[in-house]
């Protein structure tokens, strides 16, 4: 029944959280511990052991009571919340129903195209009359980062959208854009809807004026 020292954390700690603010913040505490209870690598000081990881950051979300181990620290990275974002580039997530995204089968490393469907200004196509709904290619190549909902315990889930359709399934996926991309993404999904391409290395895409449906049948 050997009592010993160990590290907790007071609340919900994220990914990249560094040692040093975790001592500034006040973000863990020193608890006493049955030694048969601790696991080999846990934390025993707030003083020594965080000094020691000062420069480095929490590699996964801890939760609150949790014990904090040595192994659960690393260099720090693009680390965004857990998610590795390459270099020049931010991670913007968005929500798609499965049957327009590929059915399901995109997967985090895969490189999509992103078409958009939206209603055209075109004021030719008003004044004639016709449907003025277009197709158009938004993105001809982006990184799929994540797939899914990161949920409590970074367990990644699906969630059904049955607001708009009872019985079908969206998705959220994490895409790795720049500023311009970023922007033409948010600003679809909020005046058109998205459409997935799943890619090969050598897949054909390029920008084009789109299809209506006056130009829809060769």
């Amino acid at each position: 029944q050997e009592a010993v020292q160990v590290v907790l954390a007071n609340e919900r700690i994220p990914a990249g959280t560094s040692g040093a603010r975790l001592r500034e913040q006040e973000l863990v505490r020193e608890v006493v511990m049955p030694a048969s209870s601790v696991p080999e690598g846990a934390l025993t000081s707030i003083t020594d052991d965080l000094v020691d990881l000062e420069d480095q950051v929490v590699t996964s979300d801890l939760h609150p009571d949790q014990l904090l181990m040595r192994r659960g620290f690393g260099p720090p990275a693009q680390l965004t919340g857990g998610l590795a974002v390459p270099d020049t580039k931010m991670a913007v997530s968005v929500q798609i129903d499965v049957d327009r995204q590929v059915a399901g089968y995109v997967r985090p490393g895969a490189s999509i195209a992103i078409f958009n469907t939206y209603g055209s200004d075109d004021e030719e196509e008003i004044e004639e009359g016709a449907d003025s709904t277009r197709t158009r290619l938004l993105l001809p190549r982006v990184e799929v980062l994540a797939v899914g909902v990161f949920g409590d315990g970074g367990v990644t889930t699906t969630t059904a959208d049955e607001d708009e359709d009872e019985g079908r399934s969206g998705l959220v996926l994490t895409l790795a854009v720049d500023q311009d991309e970023a922007e033409r993404l948010i600003h679809a999904t909020r005046t058109g809807q998205l459409y997935l391409a799943l890619l090969t290395d050598t897949s054909e895409i390029e920008p084009g004026p789109g299809v209506d449906s006056r130009t829809l049948f060769p």
